[in-house]
């Protein structure tokens, strides 16, 4: 038995022609709508929250955006630390073997090579969920052999050494999925954050 092959007709060609020119036609909006798109973003404010060992206020993040974990560099460490010492000290302690192959972020060389000076907040992360609340509580808490990918915070040593923070950026929009991911994005690259898994 031959195989057959259905040839498409014209009015099904037609229907498909005129699908395809609606999807070009949204594309075409959705250009113009993102022309400023990352100015704009890169213009939003962070909200800062709290020390993330504010276990309390952080469950009251429980709205979707953006988040962003800093680390403090003391007075100390800055007056005794060039850049160089301190970044080279924090991917010691990041990239321990202990951590590596156990569903963490790792530290990123080419977005710490964009930092010039060291700051009294150095940004460690940033990520997006719908709600955050939980998501930071992932980073926070979850121990090593979990499999979900999280920065494990109270499994490392540092987080009894070091202080950190959480800012947040409300996204109380309808397309969460589409916007966030974009968002996101640019902030990742504005800010640099030294540790991700992209």
């Amino acid at each position: 038995m031959e195989n057959s092959i259905t040839i498409p007709n014209k009015l099904n060609l037609n229907i498909v022609r005129a699908k395809l020119d609606r999807i070009i036609k949204i594309d075409a909006a959705l250009s113009e709508l993102f022309n400023n798109f990352g100015e704009i973003v890169r213009s939003l404010d962070w909200q800062e929250i709290c020390l993330l060992s504010d276990h309390a206020l952080i469950k009251q993040q429980n709205y979707p955006g953006i988040y962003r974990i800093d680390v403090h560099v003391s007075d100390l460490q800055r007056a005794g630390s060039s850049l160089a010492d301190w970044i080279g000290q924090f991917v010691k302690e990041w990239d321990h073997a202990d951590f590596l192959g156990k569903n963490t972020p790792t530290t990123k060389r080419l977005r710490i090579a964009t930092h010039a000076k060291l700051l009294d907040w150095m940004p460690i992360y940033i990520g997006k969920s719908q709600k955050i609340a939980h998501r930071v509580a992932e980073h926070i808490n979850l121990p090593l052999d979990k499999r979900t990918v999280a920065m494990k915070l109270r499994a490392r040593p540092m987080w009894n050494e070091r202080v950190f923070r959480l800012s947040t950026i409300h996204l109380p929009v309808t397309r969460y999925e589409l916007l966030a991911p974009m968002v996101e994005a640019e902030l990742r690259s504005h800010v640099n954050p030294l540790v991700g898994r992209q």
